[in-house]
């Protein structure tokens, strides 16, 4: 199925996604305290997808945010900087130049 030209058979749940990643996962995440804020701008066709992503979840735009976050740390603590390399390096065959 295609919504606004996502394709929401590429999406995986949560719990899938953690698996998948090999990341933690914890259902208790939401209820969690949150001690401290970040903000940063991001393009808003990343936004619709979050969004989107957070809609199919039934989670939060924050959430899902803090999901990615924490996997995209757990990820770099076990590779170091040759992960950022290879999203960056994913990222610039994808931009058109």
């Amino acid at each position: 199925m295609v919504n606004n030209g996502i394709n929401m058979a590429d999406f995986m749940s949560s719990e899938e996604f953690a698996k998948v990643e090999r990341v933690p996962y914890n259902a208790a995440l939401a209820s969690m305290t949150k001690e401290d804020r970040i903000g940063f701008r991001v393009p808003a066709e990343l936004k619709r997808t979050l969004s989107q992503i957070a809609k199919n979840e039934g989670r939060s735009l924050a959430q899902v945010c803090e999901i990615f976050l924490r996997g995209g740390v757990s990820l770099y603590k076990e590779e170091g900087s040759k992960y950022l390399q290879r999203l960056l390096s994913r990222k610039k065959k994808e931009s058109p130049e």
